[in-house]
């Protein structure tokens, strides 16, 4: 679980950067495959409320840290959203 988290938190990051410089966009294409990019690129145009800043970043980072000291280690996360 924590290791998919992980992983979420990477891509959210990724998306953001993509969405406020998008001219990093070449930098990262190393981290980034194809459907990757593609599928970011998708979702930062769907994005109408604003999900992804850096405000929810720091919450799902903090959800993230509060998992090893919950007894359900998903509940930070479900608590967040």
């Amino acid at each position: 679980m924590k290791l998919y988290f992980k992983l979420i938190i990477q891509k959210f990051r990724m998306a953001i950067i993509l969405r406020y410089a998008p001219k990093l966009q070449e930098a990262m294409a190393g981290e980034l495959s194809d459907a990757d990019l593609e599928f970011l690129k998708a979702l930062i145009k769907e994005d109408k409320n604003g999900m992804l800043r850096s405000q929810a970043l720091a919450a799902l980072l903090e959800a993230y840290q509060n998992m090893d000291n919950a007894f359900i280690a998903e509940l930070p996360l479900e608590l967040r959203w």
